[in-house]
């Protein structure tokens, strides 16, 4: 597993807002050992440990993360979507 950690920051008119990982997904399936494609880092929200090896040719593997802001009224953004290669 390759830890990841990403650094978002979101900014709201009452200057209160967090983040957090909303979902995970991978171009190919799990692999046969049934250890996941993906777990959430020690931070729970902020971080991922993601499967470093990869199915067929280097760069085939890609994981699409989706992250959400709200702030204190309890708005919730639009998803924002990062893509990972491996």
């Amino acid at each position: 597993m390759v830890n990841m950690t990403f650094g978002v920051t979101v900014t709201d008119n009452s200057g209160l807002a967090v983040w957090c990982i909303e979902g995970v997904t991978s171009s190919q399936p799990e692999g046969g050992d049934g250890a996941p494609d993906w777990v959430l880092g020690p931070d729970d929200v902020q971080s991922l440990e993601l499967r470093a090896e990869r199915l067929g040719t280097p760069g085939t593997r890609t994981y699409t993360v989706t992250i959400r802001a709200i702030d204190m009224a309890g708005n919730v953004s639009d998803p924002y979507v990062l893509r990972q290669t491996r």
